[in-house]
């Protein structure tokens, strides 16, 4: 577990989730996390392209409400209206809907970390941040706005993108004021 201040530093080489992170404090208007309507896209700036936003129904339905021009360079299509649980690997599901599902229910956010791997068998490090939004009406889902930083010199360097995205190598939850996972 992580405070909102120890989740910048983590951030510093992530230019997309460190924008996520400042603009999302901003939106919270002194609460612990902000409304949907509090939300101001433009905050984003450019790190908009890497910015995803997931409706949190079940930790089985989790639908891609946007996805980022990252995001879809990195999968190679566009993913909107898609559930989550579709685009994760059998043995991996439960832990990245348990995640995902922690993120919204808590609410917390997570910091994570992990390995592309393309065809080529050439490796991508990517970090990303997942901070929760919630609904502006109650009986909505809650959000969770995710980034992807591609990692080193080149994002897509031999042109190849990932069908499934892999597991996490690493991952700590950030605590927003109601707690965190235990």
């Amino acid at each position: 577990m992580i405070s909102v201040e120890q989740c910048a530093d983590l951030l510093d080489d992530a230019p997309s989730s460190l924008a996520l992170l400042q603009s999302w404090l901003r939106w919270r208007k002194g609460n612990l996390i902000p409304t949907a309507s509090d939300v101001v896209a433009e905050d984003l700036r450019s790190a908009i392209s890497g910015v995803s936003v997931l409706e949190v129904y079940s930790p089985e339905r989790v639908i891609f409400r946007l996805f980022g021009s990252v995001h879809a360079g990195i999968s190679g299509t566009e993913l909107k209206g898609e559930n989550l649980i579709d685009l994760t690997p059998p043995e991996e599901r439960e832990a990245r809907m348990s995640r995902i599902w922690n993120v919204a229910s808590i609410p917390c956010g997570s910091v994570y970390a992990m390995k592309l791997t393309r065809e080529s068998g050439m490796q991508t490090p990517v970090r990303g941040l997942v901070l929760p939004v919630a609904p502006r009406v109650s009986d909505a889902p809650m959000r969770a706005y995710a980034t992807i930083d591609i990692m080193g010199e080149a994002a897509m360097p031999d042109g190849t993108t990932v069908d499934i995205v892999p597991g996490l190598d690493e991952q700590v939850y950030l605590d927003v004021g109601f707690g965190t996972p235990k």
